[in-house]
């Protein structure tokens, strides 16, 4: 009891919640390019509500702005030696800093760079989608030059095709929407969703 209370003392409380406001500080001096990024650069407009964005964000503010601080708060302690507490910060910067990357890869590699309209809805295409195909998201400025870019997948027209993007899905991994091959402009294919949309209603 008298160990909890001299923890919680003003004195040793005081520089913890210190050490942890410029914990936090500092990481939201580096939350606001992330914001960026994730906002303008990998999930703009709309696809950060619908894709991936809103989720991947909430892990990059709580592994910056609160697992970060509160390990900080916890490990303070001005009744430690400055090597112990040397070594205490350095290893929650350590585990602050390989969390972060992490949280950033997967919002980075699970970003969707367009949104293909194929069999009546929307899905995302992403990077990795393009990659083994040999393209990129430039690639896709060809057919659409907006941001996010809207990009219309060809209906496939017989068996042949249908077993053909089939095999690449089942030996590649590339879902049939996101097959290069398949893309055209949307802006083009409008009258075909139309009628797709209108064969829809009267099922």
């Amino acid at each position: 009891m008298s160990e909890m209370s001299g923890i919680l003392s003003a004195e040793r409380l005081v520089p913890r919640c210190f050490a942890a406001a410029v914990h936090f500080g500092v990481g939201l001096v580096i939350l606001i390019p992330l914001a960026y990024l994730v906002l303008i650069e990998w999930y703009p407009g709309s696809l950060f509500f619908i894709d991936g964005g809103l989720r991947g964000s909430q892990i990059l503010i709580g592994v910056d702005l609160v697992l970060g601080p509160g390990l900080t708060f916890l490990a303070w302690d001005i009744v430690k030696s400055r090597k112990k507490l040397t070594i205490d910060i350095s290893i929650i910067g350590v585990l602050q800093v390989l969390a972060l990357v992490w949280g950033i890869y997967a919002v980075y590699t699970q970003r969707p760079i367009a949104l293909v309209f194929d069999n009546g809805t929307f899905k995302p295409l992403l990077q990795s989608d393009l990659t083994p195909q040999g393209k990129s998201a430039a690639d896709l400025q060809k057919l659409a030059a907006h941001r996010p870019p809207f990009i219309y997948s060809r209906p496939l027209v017989d068996s042949e095709e249908l077993s053909k993007a089939f095999l690449v899905t089942l030996n590649e991994g590339i879902e049939m929407h996101a097959q290069f091959d398949r893309l055209e402009p949307l802006e083009k294919n409008l009258p075909a969703m139309r009628t797709h949309e209108i064969g829809r209603a009267h099922v």
